[in-house]
Order: structure tokens, then C-alpha cells, then sequence
């Protein structure tokens, strides 16, 4: 079920139940996702989307400087950090849009980064666990829609799946194939 709310300005924001984001509130901590024995934190970060899409605000400059300002109303690219990865969705279509990068987040190393300082929570689930639901994301929820299934939605999904997982869920275990019996006569 969702809830449609109409903003004074014109825009239309559509917002589910699993959101984690509410007029810009976070939702849950590590006190929803508490640490236990062996769990190791995951963190949330973002990337300057405007950096990503255009080079604005690049670390190296690229073009002509401007005055300092600040955008009113700053997307971003968010992603999760765990375990010496990046966890991010939605730099490609198809199967390669869900990614795992091990140095930075995608265009990390030209745009600015924000990563939360405190863990959003613990996870059980092994690293190996963790990168098979990554990589086989849009098996399971489809493909990129940058109203219905973004990088924010992903980080979302991961989140409750890392949080609430005790065990790796099948769909994120590696596909092997299945082997065809032979038949003797």
C-alpha cells in the first residue's frame, strides 16, 4: 500500500511502506539492526548525483569555477558499504546494474562522498552472501525504474535483507547449473 502525497509546489511524491526515507528523515538505526556475535555493520553513503551525471562539483575541477552554492534540492546516488565493498545499484541496465566495487563507489574517485558515521546496522550474512544478492538483484526485483526500483530502493531491499537474514536467501546463492542425469542403456 502506498500513500500519494501532493506538494504545494506541483510535485507528486509517491511513498511505500518500505521506503526509508520520509521528507528527508532516515528511518531505523543500528538499534533496529543490532550488533550480535560474529554480525558484521554495514554503513549507508551517497555520491553527488549531479557529479555523476553532469561533473559538477567534481574533486579535480573540469571546468569553469563558480561562486560557492548549494543545490535545494540535492538527489544522490546512494549505496551501501560492507565489508570492504560498495554495494550500488543502478549504473548500467540489466544484469550489470547492480554492482559490487571493492575501491570506491561508481565515479567515487572524481565525486564527493558522504558516508554515514555511524553503522545503519549488523549483518550475519556472510560477504559472499551479501555480493550473490547484489549480483543477481535484477533477477529477483528487475530492472532499474528511477521512480520504482532505484538505487534507493535497492539499498532498501539489501538493507532488510541483511538486517533480517539469518540465513543467505536462496536467490542470492551463485547459479550453478543444474546438471542434466545421463541416461545409460
Amino acid at each position: 500500500m502506498g500513500i500519494t502525497i501532493a506538494l504545494p509546489v506541483g510535485i507528486l511524491l509517491w511513498v511505500t511502506p518500505s521506503e526509508g526515507l520520509l521528507f528527508g528523515l532516515p528511518r531505523g538505526d543500528a538499534l533496529n539492526c543490532p550488533p550480535v556475535p560474529g554480525a558484521i555493520p554495514y554503513y549507508f553513503g551517497t555520491t553527488e548525483l549531479m557529479c555523476m551525471r553532469y561533473g559538477l562539483h567534481r574533486k579535480n575541477p573540469i571546468m569553469k569555477r563558480h561562486a560557492p552554492s548549494r543545490f535545494t534540492f540535492n538527489p544522490t546516488h546512494r549505496w551501501i558499504y560492507y565489508a570492504d565493498m560498495f554495494l550500488e545499484f543502478g549504473n548500467r541496465i540489466g544484469k550489470d546494474a547492480a554492482l559490487v566495487n571493492y575501491y570506491v563507489p561508481h565515479l567515487g574517485d572524481v565525486c564527493p562522498l558522504d558516508l554515514e558515521p555511524e553503522p545503519a546496522g549488523f549483518s550475519r550474512l556472510s560477504p559472499e552472501c551479501v555480493k550473490g544478492c547484489v549480483e543477481n538483484y535484477t533477477d529477483k526485483y528487475g530492472n532499474y525504474h528511477v521512480y520504482t526500483n532505484n538505487c534507493h530502493h535497492f539499498v532498501n531491499k539489501i538493507s532488510k535483507i541483511m538486517c533480517e537474514s539469518v540465513i543467505c536467501p536462496e536467490w542470492c546463492l551463485p547459479n550453478v547449473p543444474k546438471l542434466i542425469p545421463i541416461i545409460f542403456k
